[in-house]
């Protein structure tokens, strides 16, 4: 797999601090619906709360040493192709970060 991130998303992860990264599935009232990938901007403490709490799935992808730490996925169900690309948009001064190559897992 072939994990790039765009340089705006550098340059706010640096500015902000932030060197860890985690995708989920973002929940839905309806299970039978259309599931959003979560990108989010994961800081220290967030990471250990996570890893320390007994039950939930997480692992880590490839690609983290660019942004100097880790991209952990903590949602099962999620698919990821050759190459996937992080990047950061902005919305009236509110941030979202978006990957392209990561989808829930759906039956072809």
């Amino acid at each position: 797999m072939n994990v790039t991130f765009s340089e705006r998303l550098l340059a706010y992860l640096e500015r902000k601090n932030i060197h860890n990264i985690r995708v989920s599935l973002a929940e839905t009232a309806v299970e039978s619906g259309y599931c959003e990938v979560l990108v989010e901007p994961v800081s220290e403490s967030q990471v250990e709360d996570f890893l320390n709490e007994k039950y939930r799935y997480v692992h880590t992808i490839p690609g983290g040493e660019q942004i100097g730490g880790q991209i952990y996925v903590t949602s099962r169900g999620l698919e990821f192709d050759d190459d996937v690309e992080f990047d950061v948009k902005s919305f009236l001064g509110i941030k979202h970060l978006t990957a392209r190559g990561i989808h829930a897992f759906r039956f072809r």
